[in-house]
C-alpha cells in the first residue's frame, strides 16, 4: 500500500561478487497516503519519513518503530525533507507553500518558513554555511539564513521548461 513502510536487513558484505542477502525485517502501515521521502538522522538514531497524508514519522533505528508523529505543521502534504545535523534542525518543504523547522524530539514545529507563493520543489543545505535553499515550481528560489530563519535573496528563474 502507499503509505507502507518496510524494514529492511542489509547484511555487511566485504567480498566482491555474490549475492546479498537482503531481507525485509518488518512492514508498517506507517502514512495513510503516498510516502514522498525518507531521512536519516544518524547522530540521532532516527529515521524520518514524509507522506502526502502531511504526517511526519520519526522511527528508532535501534528498534525499527515509530517513537513520535510530527502532524501540527502541514495542511497538504509533504514533499521532501532536510537535515542540518549541526543544529540537530529537521526540515520538511509542502505542497501547502511552506517550509517548517523541527526539532525531530518534539511534535510542533519551531518556526514555518513563509515567502513561497506556490508548491514547494526543493529543499537544500548548504552543509558549512548558515544557509537553506529552498524553491517552488514557478521558479522563485530563496536562500534563508538558519541562524534567524530570515529569507536572505529571492532569485527568479524566468522561462522555467517542464
Amino acid at each position: 500500500a502507499g503509505g507502507t513502510v518496510h524494514c529492511f536487513s542489509v547484511p555487511d558484505v566485504t567480498s566482491v561478487g555474490g549475492t546479498i542477502g537482503i531481507q525485509e525485517e518488518k512492514r508498517f502501515a506507517a502514512h495513510t497516503d503516498v510516502v514522498t521521502d525518507m531521512l536519516v538522522m544518524p547522530d540521532l538514531g532516527l529515521l524520518v519519513t514524509a507522506s502526502m497524508d502531511a504526517k511526519i514519522l520519526v522511527w528508532d533505528l535501534g528498534v525499527h518503530t515509530p517513537r513520535r508523529t510530527l502532524n501540527a505543521g502541514h495542511k497538504k502534504g509533504i514533499y521532501t525533507l532536510a537535515y542540518i545535523p549541526s543544529q540537530r534542525y529537521l526540515i520538511s518543504a509542502g505542497y501547502d507553500h511552506y517550509c517548517k523547522v523541527w526539532n525531530p524530539m518534539i511534535e510542533e514545529p519551531l518556526f514555518t518558513m513563509h515567502g513561497h507563493t506556490n508548491i514547494m520543489a526543493g529543499l537544500e543545505v548548504v552543509l558549512g554555511s548558515n544557509r537553506v535553499i529552498t524553491a517552488d515550481v514557478d521558479g522563485v528560489v530563496k536562500v534563508w539564513d538558519i541562524r534567524n530563519f530570515s529569507c536572505v535573496q529571492t532569485i527568479k528563474i524566468e522561462n522555467i521548461q517542464a
